[in-house]
């Protein structure tokens, strides 16, 4: 169970850092920490064959949905101020 605290720290830490980015430099820089190919959650993808068989499906079920949770919320992140901009 211990990656699934891992993912929910990842998703608190993502979404607290999220909206601490005030332009859109600040933006791409969290988008590249925080969904790239070296972004925590990324790394917890790359573990999963490490996990034990029965929590696997439990581990990436819940890996997918904190990056999707994630992508999600630096859309609407890019369009807010995108808005703001106008």
């Amino acid at each position: 169970m211990d990656e699934l605290q891992e993912l929910e720290k990842i998703r608190q830490d993502g979404l607290a850092a999220l909206n601490d980015a005030a332009d859109e430099a600040a933006l791409e820089a969290w988008r590249v920490a925080h969904l790239g190919r070296n972004a925590p959650v990324m790394q917890v993808f790359s573990r999963l064959g490490q996990a034990p068989r029965e929590l696997r499906p439990k581990i990436g079920q819940a890996a997918n949905q904190v990056k999707q949770e994630l992508e999600e919320a630096y859309h609407e992140r890019v369009t807010a101020l995108k808005q703001a901009a106008l």
